[in-house]
C-alpha cells in the first residue's frame, strides 16, 4: 500500500506539473504589466501578446495592450484594443474604465464629439467621478471651439470671394472702358485723318496743264463772240446807209 501511495503522489505530481506548463496568460500579464511601469514598451508589448496565445478573448489583455499604445501614442492601435476588450467584460469596474479610457483616446485622437458622447455616457453611471467630469467639459469647449472657428474661416473665405468676385469685376469694367476708349480714339483719328485730306484736296488745285487748257477755250470763246459783234454792227452799219 506504501507503494502505490508513493506511485499515486508522484502521478498527481507529474499531472500537476503538466497542467502547469499550460498558462492561462497570467504570467504573461504580469510580466507585460512590469515592464510597462518600467517603460519598457516593446517587451510589455510581447508579453501581452505571449498571454493572448492562451487567452485569446482576455479583457484584461486587451485592456493592458491597449493602454501601452495610448502610451505610445498610436491612439488607432488603442481603440481596436480597447473595442476588443468591452466585447466580453463582465467586471463593471474593468468595464468603466475602458470607456473611459477610450473617451480619453478618441480626444487625444481629435475626435472631441465622440469622446464628449463616451464622456457623457461615462458619467451617467459614476456621476461622481470628477476626472470625467473635467474631461467632459474640456472636450466640450474644445469642441464648440472648432465649431466656432470653422464658422469664423467660412465666414472669412465667403467674404473673401466676395471681394475677389467684385474686383474681377471691376477689372472686367475698367477692361472694357479702355476698350471702348481706344476704339473712340482710334476712330477720332481716322475722322482726323478724313478730315486733313479733305483740306489737302482743296489747297492741292487743279494741274497747270489743265488750267491752260481751260484758258484756252475761253479765249477762243472771247474770240468768237467779237468776230459775232463785229459781224453784227457792220451789218447794222450797212443798213443805215441804205435807208
Amino acid at each position: 500500500m506504501g507503494k502505490i501511495k508513493i506511485v499515486a503522489c508522484l502521478f498527481l505530481a507529474l499531472l500537476a506539473a503538466a497542467f502547469s506548463l499550460k498558462s492561462d496568460g497570467s504570467y504573461e500579464n504580469n510580466r507585460g504589466n512590469r515592464n510597462y511601469y518600467r517603460k519598457k514598451f516593446d517587451e510589455a508589448e510581447k508579453s501581452y501578446r505571449e498571454g493572448l496565445l492562451y487567452r485569446p478573448y482576455s479583457p484584461e489583455l486587451h485592456y493592458n495592450l491597449a493602454n501601452l499604445y495610448y502610451s505610445k501614442g498610436d491612439y488607432q492601435s488603442a481603440l481596436k484594443e480597447f473595442d476588443k476588450a468591452a466585447r466580453n467584460i463582465k467586471d463593471k469596474e474593468l468595464s468603466g474604465k475602458i470607456a473611459f479610457n477610450t473617451a480619453n483616446t478618441l480626444a487625444k485622437a481629435g475626435d472631441f464629439e465622440g469622446a464628449a458622447s463616451l464622456y457623457r455616457e461615462y458619467l451617467k453611471k459614476n456621476p461622481s467621478d470628477m476626472d470625467a467630469k473635467y474631461n467632459y467639459e474640456l472636450a466640450k469647449k474644445t469642441l464648440e471651439k472648432m465649431k466656432n472657428d470653422e464658422k469664423k474661416d467660412k465666414k472669412g473665405k465667403d467674404k473673401k470671394d466676395k471681394k475677389d468676385r467684385k474686383d474681377n469685376k471691376n477689372k472686367d469694367g475698367d477692361k472694357k472702358g479702355q476698350d471702348k476708349d481706344k476704339g473712340k480714339k482710334g476712330e477720332e483719328k481716322n475722322d482726323e485723318g478724313k478730315a486733313g485730306q479733305a483740306k489737302e484736296g482743296k489747297q492741292k488745285g487743279m494741274p497747270e496743264q489743265e488750267a491752260k487748257m481751260i484758258l484756252k477755250a475761253l479765249e477762243q470763246d472771247e474770240k468768237e463772240a467779237l468776230k459775232e459783234r463785229v459781224f453784227e454792227e457792220k451789218k447794222k452799219g450797212e443798213a443805215d446807209k441804205d435807208w
